[in-house]
């Protein structure tokens, strides 16, 4: 039973944390029921990136729902929430990214998220990944939008309010899957995350 615990800090096994990371994390949930801390990219044993969230987030500052609407930071290794945060108990067996399913839930429910850069998680990446932080290929964009097409579904199941956003991701994905390689234009975004749209139709 969850009602025996204060919180759950998520740990992926194949990821390794800073030595800091309970007691920040700890400290920071007496003031959000969600917390994320930053992450280091390790390809091959070495740091690659440190630091990768704080490119795009302030230290303290509040991730709130439109945030992570179309995109995504709040992964299973590098986040804690409040038991009293958590907001579903049965999720669909065919999602896809459950993280950010599970997250845009608790956001859409007015629940608080937190980013720290005052602790980190040490994020294994192999150069080969399809999908990864900063990957943006068009395979990896093509994937993407197969992931929110997944993730809005099944959030419009549980509130209309994420309709539009799935209609609109079937549209794009059927043009996007018709178009050819040099009709798709890469955008120029820094340190993109999980799930961002990374590429344009530039002919269609």
């Amino acid at each position: 039973s969850l009602e025996k615990y204060g919180a759950i800090i998520f740990g992926d096994i194949d990821d390794y944390f800073a030595p800091n990371r309970i007691e920040v994390i700890s400290n920071k949930l007496d003031h959000a029921d969600i917390v994320a801390n930053d992450i280091d990219i390790v390809i091959e044993k070495n740091v690659s990136e440190p630091n990768y969230f704080s490119n795009r987030v302030d230290n303290n500052g509040e991730i709130d729902f439109t945030y992570i609407l179309d995109k995504n930071l709040l992964g299973l290794s590098n986040t804690a929430i409040r038991t009293d945060g958590i907001t579903i108990n049965n999720y669909p067996r065919d999602i896809i990214a459950f993280d950010w399913y599970f997250f845009s839930s608790s956001l859409f429910a007015n629940k608080i998220a937190l980013f720290t850069n005052e602790t980190t998680t040490f994020y294994r990446q192999h150069n080969h990944n399809l999908v990864g932080l900063g990957v943006t290929s068009v395979e990896s964009f093509k994937f993407s939008l197969k992931v929110k097409q997944n993730n809005y579904y099944n959030l419009m199941l549980t509130n209309k309010y994420f309709v539009t956003y799935y209609e609109e991701t079937m549209i794009l994905k059927e043009k996007v899957y018709e178009a050819s390689a040099d009709q798709l234009r890469l955008l120029n975004i820094q340190h993109p995350l999980w799930w961002e749209t990374t590429h344009i139709i530039d002919k269609l």
